[in-house]
């Protein structure tokens, strides 16, 4: 098992060394080594935290609100790469904006209908889906 660790981390080791990647190693257990990332965990919680109470769920949905929060920074500019965004730099071209909803908002599920049948349901706005271009919501009668 230690040799394949070995093996592995030489491999990482020799990865970043060919695509000038510079390799930071922190001693374990130790947050403050890493203070850009822990500065952006706290920063993403007291959004998650914000958006949480602004719309009054529960914090069952604080992981709704991390990763809708996250995919947000993704697609706004940053003075670190030149007032690009990080999903820019990413992907080479501007992202699209045009589907950007407020988290928590009122929404209306298109459903299968029969004659008589409402053709939505109502739902609470909770993200957007990975890979896909949609939406992730809560149904109202689902217990949201």
């Amino acid at each position: 098992m230690f040799d394949g660790v070995t093996r592995s981390l030489r491999g990482v080791s020799h990865y970043c060394k060919e695509q000038d990647i510079m390799r930071y190693k922190l001693v374990r257990h130790t947050p403050q080594q890493n203070g850009v990332d822990e500065r952006m965990n706290m920063t993403l919680l007291n959004k998650a935290r914000c958006m949480l109470l602004s719309v009054g769920l529960s914090k069952g949905f604080q992981g709704e609100a991390v990763i809708t929060d996250a995919y947000l920074i993704n697609r706004c500019p940053s003075s670190a790469i030149n007032l690009k965004t990080p999903d820019e730099v990413w992907s080479g071209k501007p992202p699209d904006l045009t589907n950007l909803r407020v988290f928590g908002c009122a929404v209306y599920a298109h459903q299968s209908i029969k004659k008589l049948e409402p053709r939505a349901i109502k739902g609470v706005f909770l993200g957007y889906p990975k890979g896909v271009r949609g939406y992730r919501i809560r149904l109202r009668d689902q217990g949201g």
